[in-house]
């Protein structure tokens, strides 16, 4: 028996139940992010696919309406692998709802690939990292992790749970720290980094704020979005201070150990490509496990509609570059014309004849 597809606008607590139990370490299904996404301007549906009334598959996605474009945002898919059905389904959706961005993400999904759809603008690898807590923390450590907890712990670091506009401002200020470090590496990274969403994520319950301080100052900090099962390391920052006292380290594993004791099983530790080997070597040192991370964008609109809005925010956001190549597509060409019959037969050449060669002599001509 096939299986039938639906989004529902607003979704009850028992729909986001229903849907977290297929994933309960995913905080991206959880009431508390849904209303994190509102609040911040999104309009939350809940995508599902059933049969005979069971639920086989479902995730949560967020629309916003732009001035031109409609988005649809997915951060994770269905870890639970819909059928084909499930993303027919989607794409009808998007039609129905004049949706032209389709944005899909598969956090927390445990590395479940992206659909092949069509209009696919941009899709970025790399790798999310998975730490189990259901077991020894300290034995999974690298010696280097193990030093530098152990200096932290002798430097006078302790954990702390902050809340409030001052934490959220703290937080964004390491963040911006270890932004401008990557890119003196040569990184590219955002070039503004605000405490809006932290404020959101802390408001809503969708996340918590852990810090690495020495009295009163803060050296490490991480913002950690959390299921009813797994937590989510959503984005964190430390001051070249923290990082000479293994502050960073000692934070992470403070935090995991915390979240064990509240009888979570996962924490993901985010996401690092494979061109940025220091930060690999950095996650996968606390004994996590390495899962396929993609995010992919789609265009949905009719390929003329897409070249308009592929020019319109070109224009927008480098006006200069867009008018520069506007103007070097401007080419003048002179067309000469001539009536066949007012053209002269053509001469003959001496000692010149002219004729059709068969294959063995094409076979037989040399080569360059």
């Amino acid at each position: 028996m096939s299986s039938d597809f639906s989004a529902v606008p607003n979704p009850t607590h028992d729909l986001l139940h229903a849907v977290g139990d297929l994933a309960p370490a995913n905080p991206f299904y959880a009431l508390p992010f849904v209303e994190a996404k509102r609040a911040s301007g999104w309009e939350p549906w809940v995508l599902v696919e059933r049969r005979d009334g069971e639920t086989l598959a479902g995730c949560t996605a967020f629309m916003q309406s732009g001035r031109l474009v409609r988005t649809l945002q997915i951060p994770s898919i269905p870890s639970t692998r819909p059928s084909e059905a499930f993303w027919h389904g989607l794409l009808e959706f998007c039609r129905s709802k004049a949706v032209w961005n389709l944005q899909i993400s598969n956090l927390a999904s445990h590395g479940v690939a992206l659909p092949q759809l069509r209009g696919q603008t941009s899709c970025h690898r790399r790798f999310e990292y998975i730490l189990d807590l259901r077991g020894d923390l300290w034995a999974g450590l690298s010696h280097g992790h193990r030093y530098s907890i152990k200096r932290a712990q002798k430097a006078g670091l302790q954990l702390r749970t902050a809340t409030g506009t001052g934490a959220c401002r703290e937080h964004a200020r390491l963040r911006s720290d270890s932004m401008a470090r990557r890119k003196q590496r040569g990184e590219s990274v955002p070039e503004r980094i605000d405490s809006g969403d932290c404020e959101v994520y802390l408001r809503t319950g969708a996340g918590r704020l852990f810090q690495a301080v020495r009295g009163d100052e803060v050296l490490s900090s991480y913002l950690v979005l959390l299921g009813r099962k797994g937590a989510y390391l959503q984005s964190g920052g430390a001051s070249r201070t923290g990082m000479a006292c293994g502050a960073s380290q000692f934070l992470i594993y403070e935090t995991a150990r915390l979240l064990q004791r509240e009888s979570m099983e996962s924490l993901s530790l985010g996401g690092a490509h494979y061109d940025n080997p220091g930060l690999v070597t950095f996650k996968l040192s606390f004994g996590a496990r390495p899962v396929r991370l993609e995010t992919a964008c789609f265009c949905l609109a009719h390929p003329v509609i897409r070249k308009g809005l592929s020019a319109i925010r070109q224009l927008r956001e480098d006006p200069l570059r867009f008018l520069h190549g506007f103007v070097e597509r401007l080419e003048r060409f002179v067309a000469y014309s001539a009536d066949p019959a007012d053209l002269p037969a053509p001469g003959t050449l001496p000692n010149v004849t002219f004729e059709k060669l068969t294959d063995d002599a094409l076979k037989d001509l040399p080569t360059l």
